[in-house]
């Protein structure tokens, strides 16, 4: 039952993801959203997105994989392993990265040729891509998550 839930509450995370934004809600604006970091920093992550997509989510999910380890590792409170560690951060930085990057791509192509034909509306797109997203990519990036981790150990 609780993976159920956990399943479901993923599902519709990914559902309010890729739904069109609520325009009654007036939101913040970049100005408003940036000013509450100091130097723009959130500013200056968007704009290097946009310039070098690939690289900033390498850089960004390394980082993230790396400190989400040793958080895990931290709070579990066995020895802390900067081996695994590192593992992670380069588990985050050559395979998730890349591959949701290409894959996100190619789930965006989708929407925008199937609502520019016009044979598929936008609910359309979305249900396909919320149960593609779902079904195809979560097996191959959770299944292939496992030999990355071996060959990663390996290596490093």
């Amino acid at each position: 039952m609780r993976r159920r839930g956990a399943s479901l509450l993923f599902a519709a995370a990914t559902a309010a993801a890729l739904s069109p934004p609520n325009r009654s809600v007036k939101a913040p604006s970049a100005r408003q959203a940036t000013t509450a970091v100091r130097g723009g920093v959130l500013r200056a992550y968007d704009s290097l997105l946009k310039r070098r997509p690939l690289p900033t989510k390498m850089a960004s999910s390394g980082a993230a994989s790396a400190l989400g380890d040793a958080l895990a590792q931290t709070i579990v409170g066995n020895t802390y392993d900067p081996r695994r560690t590192l593992v992670f951060a380069a588990i985050g930085v050559f395979y998730f990265a890349p591959l949701l990057h290409l894959w996100y791509k190619a789930l965006h192509k989708l929407e925008k040729s199937g609502v520019a034909s016009g044979r598929f509306t936008r609910r359309q797109i979305i249900g396909l891509q919320l149960l593609m997203n779902q079904s195809i990519g979560a097996m191959c990036a959770n299944g292939g998550f496992f030999y990355a981790y071996a060959a990663f150990d390996r290596w490093l």
